[in-house]
């Protein structure tokens, strides 16, 4: 279905980088299609734009030292 990989087309532009993300949603929205070809509704009312795509995300680092006594910087999300 043209739709199912203009989302994940679409998913790849705005959010780079992320191959296990692209992997899930991929699955996901391919497992998805009987019902999107069976149900129009859902492509009218964007549902999967809604779904690959997050409400809020709060981004933030945490540092910490390691065993060689050495700081690490890690960046986190929450979505």
């Amino acid at each position: 279905m043209a739709y199912v990989q203009r989302i994940i087309d679409d998913l790849k532009l705005s959010s780079p980088a992320q191959p296990e993300f692209y992997q899930a949603v991929t699955e996901v929205l391919h497992s998805l299609r009987p019902l999107l070809d069976k149900e129009p509704k859902y492509l009218k009312n964007k549902i999967l734009e809604r779904l690959v795509e997050p409400d809020r995300q709060m981004f933030f680092r945490i540092t910490w030292v390691d065993d060689n006594g050495e700081s690490q910087v890690n960046k986190a999300y929450r979505v």
